[in-house]
């Protein structure tokens, strides 16, 4: 259930600008009057993309990143997503239908306090991943001393052999 603060937003309230990636299949190029530009669904579900919150909107970037990154809007743009005759299974989403997408956000100090607790997750998590990656690293080190006889094993007590 949706508490009673958050609002019922479309993305194009929100969202000044947003740029996909070019796709391996298509062109670089501005879309011609008689067409529509679209975005891929692949950009989005892999976060590849950048957006901008349109100026006097109260709303926190870093809120909507990890929207976007934790894919809450997968579901309504597989909705909305269509194939084309030429793309291979690739899916397109049309910007309009994009930025018709409505989603439910809390206010923007709730949105910040949200963002801020995610943020350090993050950074407490690649602190976490740097500190396994030296610890891989001296593991390796130590191994390659303990196998080419540079450093020894000294046991106190002999090993006491399986039953």
């Amino acid at each position: 259930m949706v508490p009673n603060d958050w609002k019922a937003l479309h993305l194009r309230s929100l969202i000044s600008s947003l740029d996909g990636g070019v796709s391996v299949n298509g062109e670089d190029r501005q879309k011609l009057p008689n067409e529509k530009g679209v975005l891929r669904v692949s950009a989005v579900s892999n976060g590849e993309f950048s957006f901008r919150i349109k100026e006097g909107v109260d709303a926190d970037f870093d809120f909507f990143r990890h929207y976007f990154e934790a894919g809450l809007l997968n579901e309504e743009i597989s909705g909305i997503a269509q194939e084309g005759a030429r793309n291979h299974g690739l899916l397109n989403v049309g910007i309009g239908d994009f930025f018709k997408l409505r989603l439910h956000v809390p206010p923007a100090p709730v949105q910040r306090k949200i963002a801020e607790a995610i943020n350090v997750a993050e950074a407490e998590e690649r602190l976490f991943e740097y500190q396994l990656e030296r610890f891989q690293i001296e593991k390796r080190a130590l191994m390659q001393q303990l196998l080419t006889g540079k450093r020894r094993v000294k046991l106190d007590q002999p090993a006491e052999a399986a039953p």
